[in-house]
């Protein structure tokens, strides 16, 4: 072996010695990608779990905000001034239609299949204010359980039972 051979394999073995730091490096750099990916994927599904959650939670709230308004809704509607009729026995065959509500029956009409019941009545003028009354007088010697009344706003006939 000639010196020109040692030079030879000499330049081949440091040639040799880079390769295997450049494979070591290229696979580490392999590796490192490869959970880079890996990571990227774990943070994109994170994102989708973050966004599925935030997306539930704004719906959760747009829910919350809409049974808080339809709960305010009917507490302000049960506390509105309501109309309450009684028809009371004040006397033998006598009866009063009495306003125990906190607001005014406005338009206070008989329902046109109960006018029948009624043999009369003192004149309401379509306003029946709180704690007013009227006289109601029904025909021969019993009465109804019921008569029914209807007023503006008030869709439907209210049943007013008779007492006594």
């Amino acid at each position: 072996m000639n010196i020109e051979s040692y030079a030879t394999l000499g330049a081949s073995l440091a040639a040799l010695g880079v390769s295997i730091g450049a494979w070591r490096a290229s696979h580490r750099s392999a590796n490192a990608a490869e959970s880079s990916v890996g990571e990227a994927k774990r943070s994109a599904d994170a994102s989708e779990r973050s966004a599925g959650a935030a997306e539930g939670a704004t719906a959760a709230a747009v829910q919350g905000v809409q049974i808080a308004a339809a709960s305010l809704a009917l507490q302000q509607e049960a506390a509105r001034p309501k109309v309450d009729l009684k028809i009371r026995q004040v006397g033998r065959g006598t009866f009063r239609l009495i306003n125990v509500g906190q607001a005014t029956a406005v338009g206070l009409a008989v329902h046109s299949e109960d006018e029948s019941l009624l043999e009369w009545h003192d004149e309401w003028g379509e306003r029946l204010a709180p704690r007013e009354s009227r006289e109601v007088g029904f025909p021969g010697a019993d009465h109804p359980n019921h008569v029914r009344f209807v007023w503006d706003g008030q869709i439907e006939p209210v049943y007013v039972e008779v007492e006594g």
